[in-house]
């Protein structure tokens, strides 16, 4: 079957939005329980009914979900290949036009939305080993819209090929490039998910390292903090994970940051001088194994005097805005309401 020998090389992320569609048209029984979802921010709280979309996402992904791959049997090429194939099948919001480009020999995806002034760097997830700025274009051009922005995406390299710092050299050489252009960090805001969040706050931590001025505001969508994987939400949530291996700690060791100090605050951002950070907007879901990274660093970076703020999503799954589900658009009101402040 087509489906089958696609899911085989796809590491479970979000690939479920492209093909549910060719799912549901092979298999007319297919059906699903819809039930509600809750979103809490800086303590009010908002229950509303979950989508069917959603509740078929969640029900499909739950049937095929392997919490313990073997990960070293992976064939990253065709996995990346996949992934941005099925990603890429989402449509981008009507109003963008999309550009390629290199800035300082680095890959980028640019998505323009017309009379934007400001900017917004993306950093793509994707596990450090797949992903690009393609796969998250869906989110990225809503965002945009919404929040009158173009947008910057970064390629940058990815492992095994590639181990810590690769990955955050291109991130910060795609940040010198469009200050460069004569872009002023203050009209600059970075969002990530995943991996790309890890990598987005471990850039500003970079960024103080070398001098360089922070932007206006970062929003991280389920980051990982702490290179040594601590969080109680780890094995807590291992229930109720439904995207993220449960095994990536181990996987990420040794193909990502390999020798790396885990105390590294370029790595684990958790372990950073805070002071004068940007201001961060983290999004999370109850549910997954990640959750507490955030928490994590919500609470750092409010001992640390930043302005931060944090929503916790209850109900869906990591990262569930990739795809075209209702309740996408509300996490992209929310995100462009944040930017919109700076």
């Amino acid at each position: 079957m087509e489906i089958i020998s696609l899911l085989q090389y796809i590491h479970p992320q979000h690939y479920i939005f492209a093909i549910l569609r060719r799912i549901k048209r092979q298999n007319a029984n297919f059906s699903v329980i819809v039930t509600e979802y809750r979103y809490a921010c800086n303590g009010k709280e908002h229950t509303m009914a979950l989508s069917r979309e959603a509740s078929e996402a969640i029900h499909f992904q739950r049937s095929i979900y392997n919490p313990l791959p073997d990960w070293k049997q992976f064939d990253f090429p065709a996995m990346r290949k996949a992934y941005t194939e099925a990603m890429t099948a989402i449509p981008a919001a009507e109003g963008t036009t999309i550009q390629t480009a290199c800035l300082n020999n680095i890959p980028v995806e640019r998505i323009l939305v017309k009379g934007a002034s400001k900017h917004i760097l993306y950093i793509h997830g994707g596990g450090m080993t797949m992903g690009s700025p393609s796969a998250g274009r869906f989110m990225t051009s809503h965002v945009a819209v919404l929040s009158e922005r173009n947008v910057t995406g970064v390629d940058y390299r990815l492992c095994p090929e590639y181990a810590f710092p690769a990955a955050l050299e291109d991130c910060e050489a795609v940040y010198r490039a469009l200050l460069a252009e004569g872009i002023s960090p203050k009209d600059i805001a970075f969002l990530g998910e995943s991996a790309g969040a890890c990598l987005e706050l471990s850039l500003l931590v970079r960024l103080q390292q070398h001098g360089l001025p922070l932007p206006s505001c970062v929003c991280a969508i389920s980051p990982s903090v702490d290179a040594q994987y601590q969080s109680q939400s780890m094995t807590r949530n291992a229930g109720t994970e439904i995207i993220v291996n449960q095994n990536l700690p181990e996987m990420m060791r040794e193909l990502y940051y390999k020798d790396t100090d885990p105390k590294d605050p370029a790595a684990s951002p958790i372990y950073a001088d805070l002071t004068s950070w940007s201001p961060v907007y983290f999004m999370v879901c109850r549910e997954e194994i990640l959750m507490d990274e955030s928490i994590r660093m919500y609470c750092k970076l409010q001992e640390a005097g930043v302005e931060t703020d944090l929503s916790i999503v209850e109900g869906l799954f990591h990262t569930y805005m990739l795809g075209d589900l209702p309740e996408s658009h509300d996490a992209f009101a929310n995100i462009a309401a944040f930017f919109d402040k700076y």
